[in-house]
């Protein structure tokens, strides 16, 4: 089994100070799970908790401008989306989940792809933190239970 998926889908076409998690990333990766259905690939569902590369943006990296250019020095903000509320991360989990679950044909590998662990630097991240203790991971969890008992309720 070959399937695709995408470490993160974000549009910030105007390279704002913080974009709206529902137009930037929620819209955008649910339009990508449709578009990848419509092309009968194989897919697993991504969802991206976030994306805030901004400690990135204040200097140059080695592998390349990550926005320290094109925003900081350009625009003078760096450029990235707004924190998902945990509702929004919430029902955009559940959403993935529930895409996962009624497009077995689709997504083959039963199963969606949370990304990042640990990205802290790239505002993509679900690890626990001092500042939000477990907050994403109990909406993730949250999101994947609703899904689910969604799910068994059409069943019946």
């Amino acid at each position: 089994m070959d399937a695709i998926s995408r470490y993160v889908v974000q549009e910030n076409p105007h390279n704002a100070a913080g974009a709206p998690y529902s137009t930037s990333i929620a819209q955008p990766e649910a339009a990508f799970w449709e578009n990848t259905k419509q092309e009968n690939f194989s897919l697993i569902p991504p969802v991206s908790p976030g994306w805030d590369p901004s400690p990135r943006e204040y200097i140059d990296l080695p592998w390349g401008d990550q926005g320290h250019k094109a925003c900081v020095l350009a625009l003078g903000h760096p450029c990235y989306v707004q924190d998902p509320t945990m509702a929004e991360l919430t029902a955009h989990t559940r959403d993935a989940v529930e895409f996962a679950l009624a497009n077995p044909a689709i997504v083959e590998a039963n199963a969606v792809i949370i990304g990042a662990w640990n990205e802290n630097d790239e505002g993509h991240w679900i690890v626990p933190s001092l500042y939000n203790g477990t907050q994403k991971l109990e909406a993730v969890q949250k999101g994947v239970n609703e899904a689910y008992e969604r799910y068994a309720l059409r069943a019946l």
